[in-house]
């Protein structure tokens, strides 16, 4: 399987960002060109190699000793020291405990950006309770978040993809479905009365004779006429990302 190495240049002001995710994807090109288990100091080189010149020039900078060299494992760590300084926790605790839903937003890229704030939390083990609390609390819509909050044992498995179903909103709180067809049926019909009057009647009130019936008034039957607002409309149901999943 052919694979391209990937590419890193350190930024002046966004390293911290950039270096993790070159580092992962450094070691999925390791494993997709098998060459996890390979020389490291060849694996060192190859590291630098993907850096670039002015990151060499950092690599100089680096203090090693001399068995530390050629160890992978080692060089890494040590750029990772470089490019993130000591994280500020109480910042970081702060921007998560801050996140909330965005308008629109589906649950999906919120328990992403929860996920992606929490790495940097050093909250230990309390993930899954953690960004379960946090996504409830910073959900857009307030019925939701009460419902939720009145379920016992509330559990968010995210490994899986598994989650707990709820009830949907109140129907004035939800957008509604997208359209996939409109009947051709009008919704009503303008039926003229002999004394120049008009009635609006859908379609059951002109079944045969049972105009008569429910409209006393109507004395004989004059044209009838298509109401001319919106046919019917009919929309796709929602999805399963209308729950908390």
């Amino acid at each position: 399987m052919d694979s391209k190495p990937p590419n890193f240049k350190a930024g002046e002001t966004n390293s911290a960002n950039i270096w993790p995710k070159f580092r992962q994807s450094f070691e999925v090109f390791l494993a997709t060109a098998d060459l996890q288990n390979a020389d490291e100091k060849r694996n060192c080189y190859l590291l630098l190699h993907c850096m670039g010149q002015e990151d060499l020039d950092i690599f100089n900078t680096l203090e090693s000793k001399s068995n530390e060299v050629d160890k992978i494992d080692v060089l890494i760590v040590k750029f990772n020291d470089y490019f993130m300084p000591k994280i500020n926790v109480t910042y970081e605790r702060h921007n998560f405990f801050m996140r909330n839903q965005k308008t629109g937003e589906n649950f999906e890229n919120d328990v992403t950006k929860l996920k992606s704030l929490f790495n940097s939390c050093d909250f230990g083990k309390l993930k899954k309770s953690l960004i379960r609390d946090r996504l409830i609390c910073g959900i857009e819509h307030s019925k939701l978040r009460e419902k939720l909050l009145t379920e016992p044992n509330l559990t968010l498995k995210l490994s899986d993809g598994e989650g707990v179903r709820v009830q949907r909103l109140d129907k004035s709180e939800w957008t509604p479905g997208k359209v996939i067809r409109r009947l051709e049926k009008p919704r009503t019909y303008l039926v003229g009365l002999d004394n120049g009057g008009v009635l609006e009647r859908n379609r059951k009130y002109l079944i045969k004779d049972c105009v008569n019936r429910e409209v006393p008034e109507l004395k004989s039957k004059r044209k009838t006429l298509e109401n001319n607002r919106p046919k019917r409309d009919v929309r796709q149901p929602h999805k399963l990302s209308d729950y908390v999943t």
